[in-house]
């Protein structure tokens, strides 16, 4: 159930910004391929932002749930892959960071 959010600069050009949400099925084939998921469990969010200069423009939080191949090592190449991806989508800085939900005070409605 991996559920990200893409925190988008609006002060980016409007087709650089069409092209951030033109890559999210490649973004979700990544997701999926490296935690071992199906792609209805990717719940994706952009949310509009205004980022100050000095802040990376796009900023990916990825929350999941812990599995024991969820290592430290494999979450951190997730994270590169993603923001590779998002960089060259935007030609500028991507920030991602992953987090692992605490399953005994997780819940969800769908």
């Amino acid at each position: 159930m991996p559920n990200i959010k893409i925190y988008l600069d609006q002060g980016l050009p409007e087709d650089t910004q069409l092209c951030v949400r033109e890559n999210l099925t490649p973004l979700r084939e990544i997701v999926c391929r490296m935690l071992k998921v199906e792609n209805s469990a990717c719940q994706f969010a952009i949310v509009p932002a205004y980022v100050m200069a000095d802040q990376s423009a796009v900023n990916i939080e990825i929350a999941i749930l812990p599995k024991p191949e969820r290592t430290r090592p494999m979450l951190s190449a997730l994270a590169e892959e993603i923001q590779l991806l998002m960089a060259n989508v935007i030609e500028g800085r991507v920030a991602v960071r992953l987090s692992i939900l605490d399953p005994a005070t997780y819940i969800s409605l769908k």
